[in-house]
């Protein structure tokens, strides 16, 4: 077996591997909702675990707003501020990259209440950027597509991020380095992750979904300057490391830890274990931010 096809098989063992390992600890883990704020405001829809969309799109029903969870987003931004200062300390520079929900991005699809429910939350993904930047954290803000029934980004609207990252990190960046060619693109059918918790709960509805990853290719050797950790999003199953290698041309380690508090365990490992990097790029979604607080961290 050649070994592009090897790759290719672990690849999509991975993808189903940490697709479920996310869905389900999130499924086991979500805080309990809270209320409106308001009492005028629109009443908070039943919490489950799927939420069923319009056009058969599903959403990870863990996944709460930042701006609906105050006292949670708050206790979050103290522990993001002093990790990035610990990082900072071992002379790195630190980027927050960070990800919103799916229920903003694709907002139009998803069910009525549920729709008037985020729309009273509009800003709240913006405001958090702010409010970091406030407390003197550099951030990155992107605003990616997701699959239509996977938690995850499309692995287009990773490389894109990656591509975005690279312009703040064009110091780093080496003109006259190896340069990683462009793989093609490989398509394969499977369950997104929602489908398939669906699916283990005896919903037969949904069917295998068309996703496109790129092809391996070695990745670029050498000692790396830059450092991306978080959680499934920067697997290299949706092209981000690899991405953002080939811009910069040179090589780039990622620290991946499941779920949706991975990205306080992969930054919780990094500054334990890890070897100073120049510059360290922290993914961090908004439900690690609302619903994976860092104070629940075992």
């Amino acid at each position: 077996m050649g070994r592009n096809m090897i790759a290719g098989v672990v690849a999509a063992a991975a993808a189903g591997w940490l697709s479920l390992t996310y869905a389900r600890e999130a499924m086991t883990r979500a805080p309990a909702p809270t209320a409106p704020s308001s009492p005028s405001a629109q009443g908070q829809p039943a919490p489950v675990d799927i939420v069923e969309g319009r056009d058969g799109w599903l959403y990870p029903g863990w996944d709460y707003l930042v701006d609906e969870r105050p006292a949670e987003t708050a206790s979050a931004i103290e522990q993001i501020v002093k990790m990035a200062e610990a990082a900072r300390a071992r002379g790195s520079r630190v980027i927050v990259l960070l990800i919103p929900n799916k229920a903003r991005v694709h907002h139009d699809r998803l069910p009525e209440d549920r729709a008037a429910w985020t729309a009273q939350y509009a800003d709240g993904f913006e405001q958090l950027a702010v409010r970091l930047r406030d407390r003197g954290i550099e951030v990155e803000t992107v605003w990616p597509q997701f699959s239509p029934r996977d938690a995850h980004w499309t692995g287009e609207a990773g490389e894109a991020a990656a591509r975005q990252l690279a312009t703040r990190l064009a110091a780093f960046q080496r003109s006259k380095g190896p340069k990683l060619p462009v793989p093609r693109w490989v398509e394969e059918r499977r369950l997104g992750d929602l489908a398939a918790l669906a699916k283990s709960r005896g919903d037969l509805r949904w069917s295998e979904d068309v996703f496109q990853r790129r092809d391996y290719v070695p990745p670029i050797p050498g000692k790396p300057t830059v450092e991306v950790v978080g959680n499934s999003f920067i697997d290299t199953y949706y092209g981000f490391p690899q991405e953002l290698s080939r811009q910069l041309h040179a090589a780039v380690e990622h620290r991946v830890s499941y779920s949706g508090q991975g990205p306080w365990r992969a930054m919780r490992d990094y500054l334990a274990n890890g070897e100073p990097r120049a510059a360290v790029i922290w993914q961090i979604q908004e439900t690690s931010v609302s619903s994976f607080t860092p104070g629940a961290l075992p």
